[in-house]
């Protein structure tokens, strides 16, 4: 009996080692048959990775100020801001007319906030309208044109800044007009004392003192402010091109050369 289960063991081990082979060279057939052959029409110029597009970088030694010149919002435009915000003022103003010493100065202060807006709205909107034209002189008003200009447009930097900071010197005064409900100053607004009913002022002198400074100080800037206006009213020119474009330019040239 045991040479009977040696004798199935051994061909038991037999069938599987045949079968083994069988399969093995069964794999190295079908190997050698499916191998891929490789194309070599395909150029090997289109597998290279593309670049991208370089982008010119400016050059370095020009001031940034000058490559990228920042364009403040247009004079018209901050003129009509700040009437707007003196028309504001007026109206939060209104209850210290009640809470007030004096509120006869209070009222003054309060009248002057809204009328002193709107007129810098008005002169907002009379520098920012396009009145004029190039080659006409006025414009008809019937077609736009690129030759067609504004007051604001014919302003150097200087005059610009001298225009806005004039009118906008209103602040002051109406800031000193609302303290003045309370100090009651007379050297420099004595009909609004008088008014009031006070014959003699009691304020300070430093009271006096702001007050005064800040009707000076916008006398003057208006006494300027509208002298330019109405000069480029009376003779207005064609606008110049853009002083920080121009100079951009004028560099890059340079630096090509």
């Amino acid at each position: 009996m045991t040479l009977a289960v040696y004798g199935d063991l051994y061909n038991y081990l037999m069938i599987k080692l045949q079968t083994v082979i069988a399969n093995k060279s069964r794999k190295a057939h079908w190997s050698s048959h499916s191998k891929p052959q490789i194309v070599s029409n395909i150029p090997s110029s289109s597998f290279r990775r593309k670049k991208r597009p370089s982008i010119p970088s400016p050059p370095r030694n020009i001031p940034i100020h000058i490559m990228a010149p920042q364009h403040n919002p247009p004079l018209g435009l901050s003129l009509a801001r700040s009437g707007f915000g003196l028309v504001l003022g007026g109206i939060l103003s209104g209850p210290l007319i009640l809470l007030a010493p004096h509120p006869q100065l209070a009222l003054t202060s309060h009248i002057q906030f809204g009328a002193q807006g709107s007129l810098t709205i008005l002169i907002g909107l009379l520098v920012h309208t396009k009145w004029f034209n190039a080659r006409s002189g006025l414009r008809d008003g019937k077609n736009e044109d690129s030759d067609d200009f504004a007051i604001q447009d014919c302003f150097s930097p200087t005059q610009e800044k001298v225009v806005f900071w004039g009118i906008a010197s209103t602040w002051l005064v109406l800031l000193s007009e609302v303290a003045n409900a309370w100090w009651a100053t007379g050297q420099a607004l004595p009909l609004a004392l008088a008014r009031e009913g006070i014959s003699r002022s009691s304020a300070k002198v430093w009271q006096e003192g702001v007050v005064n400074i800040c009707h000076g100080v916008n006398a003057v800037g208006l006494y300027a402010a509208f002298g330019i206006i109405a000069w480029k009213l009376c003779s207005p020119q064609r606008p110049k091109a853009d002083k920080g474009i121009s100079r951009a330019d004028e560099a890059v040239t340079e630096t090509k050369r």
